[in-house]
């Protein structure tokens, strides 16, 4: 079947956007007897604080200097108080009583580049201080998914026990981000399973994403066209990061030989022909709302096709006629990320180099 052909098939047989559960629904707080993870009552956080701040004047050898201060900050917060809010006045004590806390988290920032390598937490606090390690962990896991650094964020927050902590939904919340995006589908769900029937007091913008991404996971077919655009997703964001080590040359791999299959099938359904209207445009329905802004990653001004492989010479489009190269280009600009474009070349330049 000619290349042209394969691209048309394969546009026609892209899913529609998964259907997902109106906001209203995914924010619904869980039954009382359901509930497995609530923020505790302030009353207990301010004593874990009290104890915290003594045990540090402990290991310092003299009283804190700012003891008082950081306390009174406390004191204004209440039951009603959201648990992110408390979680950052956390962050803001922790940082006050713990230099080597405040050296860490100050080497964090969610808006600025992301850190060469994942950070130390066990080195900047005692392993015998389970409040002020699991809770920097639970910060520092945030801010590593905050930068797309999922790998890494995972490894902080998914030892954590949302029952200790002062935020519960924010722990499950970034653990269900960073198991979406990196296509850990039956691990993803059961976090937001966790998160949106067993967790109180959920917001409401974190319940209406997590049931976003609970629909698209439930919708999402193993070795789909769906699945492999979430497997180019990832190489682009690792590539991004700076990281193009083994763990993304076996990713490519496995996107290569997802996508061997998928066409496979899909000539096999067409019969080895040209397919039911081979020659046509795919319908407007199949067709990307905004292909221009589809190839540029999240939180990227980079292009999708960074690295693109010369589409003419040894290993670009065979030995297709010149206007036939041109239409298999436009359709792939056209309905593909720039993403698509590259592993599709890339695939018919190994299938090449094999025949």
């Amino acid at each position: 079947m000619p290349i042209a052909e394969l691209l048309l098939v394969l546009a026609a047989a892209q899913a529609a956007p998964p259907e997902v559960a109106p906001a209203s629904e995914a924010v619904a707080e869980p039954q009382t007897s359901q509930v497995s993870y609530a923020p505790p009552p302030m009353a207990e956080v301010r004593a874990a604080v009290t104890a915290y701040l003594d045990r540090r004047a402990e290991v310092r050898g003299e009283p804190l200097p700012n003891r008082e201060e950081l306390l009174s900050a406390w004191d204004e917060l209440t039951d009603e108080t959201p648990p992110a809010e408390r979680l950052d006045l956390l962050a803001v004590t922790l940082r006050a009583a713990d230099p080597a806390i405040d050296d860490l988290l100050s080497t964090l920032d969610p808006l600025g580049p992301p850190p060469e390598e994942r950070p130390d937490v066990d080195f900047a606090v005692d392993s015998s201080d389970p409040f002020a390690r699991d809770h920097l962990r639970l910060l520092v896991g945030r801010t590593l998914a905050r930068l797309g650094m999922y790998d890494e964020a995972l490894g902080e927050l998914e030892g954590l026990d949302p029952a200790g902590l002062v935020d519960p939904a924010t722990a499950l919340y970034y653990r269900a981000v960073s198991e979406h995006q990196l296509l850990m589908r039956d691990e993803a769900l059961a976090t937001i399973d966790s998160l949106l029937d067993r967790t109180a007091r959920v917001p409401e913008p974190m319940a209406a994403l997590a049931g976003l991404m609970r629909g698209e996971l439930n919708e999402t077919e193993p070795e789909s066209l769906r699945e492999v655009a979430g497997m180019m997703r990832d190489v682009e964001r690792r590539l991004d990061l700076g990281d193009s080590g083994p763990k993304v040359r076996k990713r490519e791999d496995e996107i290569i030989a997802r996508l061997d299959a998928i066409i496979e099938k899909l000539q096999a359904q067409a019969g080895g022909g040209g397919g039911e209207g081979g020659g046509d445009a795919p319908s407007p329905a199949n067709q990307s709302a905004n292909p221009g802004s589809d190839s540029v990653l999240k939180g990227s001004e980079t292009a999708g096709e960074a690295d693109m492989k010369p589409a003419d010479g040894p290993g670009g489009w065979g030995e297709l006629p010149e206007k036939e190269q041109a239409r298999a280009r436009s359709l792939l600009d056209r309905d593909y990320p720039g993403h698509y474009r590259r592993v599709v070349e890339e695939y018919f330049r190994k299938s090449a180099e094999e025949n």
